[in-house]
């Protein structure tokens, strides 16, 4: 955006705009193969920016609501990313969970289902005059919603650990 003050131009930093919404991008699966698709509300956070912050958060009432099977959306508002740009890509992340937990961190300490995107790219909105809308997620990667659960040989190498020591303890 250029602004003219007294014969001088100016420029003024712009930041471009998100919105949650995965109509574009990869789709959501519920377990860890591509059989379900997410088809019930659930919890979501969007991360992304220079520095890197949470963006938006969606929990308990505000959870981000199914547009189709496999494709979730915010309450449509958008998000300026900080450091980013308009009409730029940015680097995003997507953290999702469902069940009660109020953050991802807690879902991932309960064991509930959740999916990590890591970093992607992602076009960023905003520009014109009046500003443009802004992207959506077309840039984020399918995502599977599954639990920590430890796998069974993980659980029957521990039991072996645990028996060897209460032998080597009971020799002693």
């Amino acid at each position: 955006m250029t602004v003219l003050l007294g014969g001088l131009s100016t420029s003024m930093y712009a930041q471009g705009t998100v919105q949650f919404d995965t109509t574009g991008g990869g789709l959501i699966y519920l377990g860890a193969g591509n059989g379900t698709l997410v088809a019930v509300p659930i919890n979501g956070e969007l991360l992304g920016g220079s520095p890197f912050t949470s963006l938006a958060s969606f929990s308990g009432a505000n959870s981000l609501t199914p547009v189709d099977f496999g494709v979730v959306a915010g309450d449509g508002s958008s998000y300026q990313v900080p450091g980013t740009p308009v009409g730029t890509i940015a680097s995003l992340q997507v953290r999702l969970w469902d069940g009660s937990a109020s953050s991802y961190a807690a879902a991932v300490t309960a064991g509930a289902n959740t999916a990590d995107s890591g970093l992607f790219n992602n076009p960023t909105g905003g520009a014109g005059a009046p500003p443009g809308a802004p992207a959506t997620l077309t840039g984020m990667p399918s995502l599977h919603l599954t639990s920590t659960v430890p796998e069974p040989s993980m659980i029957a190498l521990g039991c072996l650990g645990f028996v060897s020591m209460m032998v080597f303890r009971r020799r002693n």
